[in-house]
C-alpha cells in the first residue's frame, strides 16, 4: 500500500504524531494534525498540515519497506530515508527511533540531503540527550550537512542553533545568514526566523518593516506560525499601521489551524482586553488550549494566570505546575517565572539556589530577562549565593546582548557607578536611554538620577517629573520614592506635602524602605509642617504618629 506523505518543512518530512515543538520562546509550531482518508484506487492519503507551511510530497509505499531496506544497504540514500520514514511514523518505544534514526544516518552518509536534516531533527527531539554522546552537538553536524547539500530546512534549523547559542557560541551573524539562505529557498520555516532577527534587531539593524515582510511571506505560503507573527506586528503597530482587529483575526485563524502560539497570542488578547472586552475566562481558555496543544509559550501564561489570581484566586502550586512544564518543554520564559516563585517565597521558604538554577537556564535557553535575573541573584549575595558583582555584570551584559531594556540598565548602573568596569557616564547614560525608549521603569529612575544628581554632567531639573511619574506608575518603587522626593524637596515641581507622603506611602507599600524612611521623616521632624494627609499615608504604611503631632 503506497502511503503519500505531505511534507510541511523544507526537504524534511514529518510523521503523522500530534506534537508541538518550541525552542525557547519562539516557537517552532510544528504540530502536525494527520488527516487520513481513503482515495480513489485504494491508496490511504495521509494529509499532514503543518504551521510551517514549507511542503513537499513524497511517495513511500508500505509494502516495499523489504526493498528500501535493501536498496538501502546497496548505497541508496533516498530509499534509506523512507525507511526511516516508516519507523519513524509508527515508532512507540526509543528502539523505535533508534532504529529510525540509524536509517537517517546511512541515508545521511549516502548523500541524501533529506536524511541529514531528518537524523538531525531525531536526534534534537525524539531521544534521550545520553545516546551517543552529546546529542544537541550531533544534531549540529547533520543539519550543517544538510544545509550544504542542499536542504533550506536543514539550513534554517542549524541556524536556531546559533541564535539561541545552543551547543555552539551564540552568533546572530551566522543565525541570519542561515535564515536568508533558507528564506532564498524557499522556507517559510526560514522565511519566519528572519523576521523574528529583523523584529528584534539580531545579527541586522532592527526593521519591523522587514520582519513584516518576511512574516507576510511565511504567512502567504501556509505558516500560521509566520501568520501569528504577523499580528503581534499588527497588533502593536510595528512596521504595520496598528490594527487591533486584523491582529485578532490572524491569531484566529492561525490558532483554529493548529498554531499554539496563534492560540497563547488570541488568550493575551483577552487577558489584556486588545480589541475584545477583558475575559479571564476566555483568556485562560485559549492558553490552556494553547498549552495543551504542546505550546511551552502558552503553558508558561497559564502558569502566570494562577499566578496573578487571574483563575480567581492565586493559586501558586498550579502556577509551579505549568511553569515546570513550559520550562520542561523548553520555554525560558517558564524557566524564569518558576525562578520567581522560588525567590519569592511563594511555594515555601526563599531559595535563590533553585531560583538562580531556572534563571540561568532560562537565560541559556535565550531569555534575555532571565539572565537579568540571574545578574540580580549574583549581585545581591542572597541567601546560599555568595555576592559576585563579576558574574552579576556577565549576566547584566548576557542580557543587554539580548536587548533586555532592563538587563542594560542594570548593566548601565555598573557603568555609572564603576562597578567591575571604569566607570563611563557616557556608556552608562547611553544605556539608560536604551532602558527608557524601550519602556523599562527601572531605566527610568537610573536616568532620573543621573539629572538630579549631576554626577555625569549637569543636574535638569525639568526631566525628572516625567521620568520618576513613568517609574512609578510601572512598577518601580524607587521610582515612587524619587517622585516623592522631588515634591518634597521642589526639584522641578513645587513643593508639596501630600503629593510627596503620598507617593512615599506608594513606594513604602511596594517595598521600598527609602520610601518608608522619608515618610517616617516627615511625621517624626518637628520642624515640618504636618498636614492630614501626610498622616493618614503614614497610617497606611503603619507608621507610628508621635503624640507631639
Amino acid at each position: 500500500m503506497k502511503v503519500k506523505y505531505a511534507v510541511a518543512m523544507s526537504a524534511l518530512l514529518v510523521s503523522s504524531i500530534s506534537y508541538a515543538k518550541e525552542m525557547g520562546d519562539f516557537l517552532q509550531d510544528v504540530t502536525v494534525a494527520p488527516d487520513s482518508k481513503i482515495a480513489p484506487c485504494g491508496v490511504n492519503v495521509i494529509g499532514h498540515k503543518n504551521r510551517n507551511g514549507d511542503s513537499q510530497t513524497v511517495t513511500v509505499d508500505l509494502s516495499q519497506k523489504p526493498v528500501y531496506s535493501q536498496n538501502c544497504m546497496n548505497g541508496k540514500g533516498e530509499d534509506c530515508t523512507k525507511v526511516g520514514i516508516i519507523e519513524h511514523t509508527d515508532a512507540k518505544s526509543e528502539n523505535d527511533f533508534k532504529n529510525a534514526y540509524n536509517h537517517f544516518h546511512m541515508g545521511c552518509d549516502n548523500g541524501d540531503a533529506n536524511a541529514c536534516a531528518w537524523a538531525g531533527y531525531v536526534l534534537e527531539n525524539d531521544l534521550p540527550a545520553n545516546i551517543g554522546g552529546d546529542t544537541k552537538t550531533k544534531s549540529i553536524d547533520y543539519y550543517q550537512k544538510a544545509c550544504d547539500e542542499g536542504s533550506a530546512y536543514g539550513c534554517a534549523k542549524l541556524g536556531v542553533f546559533y541564535e539561541k547559542g545552543i551547543s555552539v557560541n551564540r552568533d546572530y551573524d551566522m543565525a541570519y545568514s542561515l535564515f536568508s539562505k533558507a528564506c532564498d529557498n524557499g522556507s517559510n520555516y526560514g522565511c519566519t526566523w528572519l523576521g523574528y532577527m529583523y523584529e528584534k534587531g539580531y545579527g541586522v539593524g532592527q526593521s519591523y518593516e522587514s520582519a513584516a515582510e518576511n512574516y507576510k511571506r511565511a504567512c502567504d505560503n501556509g505558516s500560521n506560525y509566520g501568520c501569528a507573527r504577523l499580528g503581534t506586528l499588527y497588533e502593536y503597530g510595528r512596521g504595520v499601521a496598528q490594527d487591533t482587529e486584523k491582529a485578532y483575526n490572524l491569531y484566529k485563524s492561525a490558532c483554529d489551524n493548529g498554531s499554539g502560539y496563534g492560540c497563547a497570542r488570541l488568550g493575551l488578547m483577552y487577558r489584556n482586553g486588545i480589541f475584545v472586552s477583558v475575559s479571564n475566562k476566555d483568556a485562560f481558555d485559549y492558553l490552556n488550549k494553547s498549552c495543551q496543544m504542546g505550546s511551552a509559550y502558552g503553558c508558561s501564561w497559564v502558569g502566570t494566570m494562577y499566578e496573578s489570581s487571574q483563575c480567581l484566586m492565586h493559586n501558586y502550586l498550579r502556577a509551579k505546575e505549568y511553569y515546570s512544564k513550559a520550562c520542561e518543554m523548553g520555554s525560558a520564559r517558564g524557566c524564569t517565572r518558576l525562578g520567581m516563585l522560588y525567590e519569592k517565597g511563594f511555594l515555601s521558604a526563599a531559595d535563590n539556589c533553585i531560583s538562580l538554577e531556572m534563571y540561568k537556564k532560562g537565560c541559556d535557553l535565550g531569555y534575555a530577562y532571565g539572565c537579568a535575573r540571574a545578574g540580580l541573584v549574583y549581585e545581591s549575595g542572597k541567601i546560599c549565593v555568595a555576592k559576585d558583582l563579576n558574574l552579576a555584570y556577565d549576566y547584566y551584559n548576557r542580557s543587554c546582548e539580548g536587548k533586555s531594556p532592563f538587563g542594560c540598565a542594570k548593566l548601565g548602573t555598573f557603568y555609572y557607578k564603576g562597578f567591575v568596569v571604569d566607570k563611563d557616564c557616557d556608556k552608562a547614560i547611553e544605556l539608560f536611554n536604551y532602558g527608557v525608549e524601550n519602556g523599562s521603569a527601572y531605566a527610568h529612575t537610573r536616568l532620573g538620577l543621573v539629572y538630579e544628581y549631576g554626577k555625569c554632567g549637569d543636574k535638569d531639573y525639568s526631566k525628572l517629573p516625567d521620568l520618576y511619574d513613568y517609574a512609578c506608575e510601572n512598577g518601580d518603587a524607587y521610582g515612587c520614592t524619587s517622585y516623592g522626593r522631588i515634591y518634597y524637596y521642589g526639584k522641578g515641581v513645587e513643593k508639596d506635602a501630600c503629593m510627596a507622603s503620598e507617593y512615599f506611602s506608594r513606594a513604602c507599600t511596594a517595598g521600598s524602605k527609602s520610601g518608608c524612611n522619608y515618610l517616617e521623616k516627615m511625621i517624626k521632624n518637628k520642624k515640618f509642617k504636618i498636614f492630614e494627609c501626610v498622616v493618614e499615608h503614614a497610617k497606611k504604611c503603619g507608621i507610628k504618629i508621635p503624640t507631639h503631632k
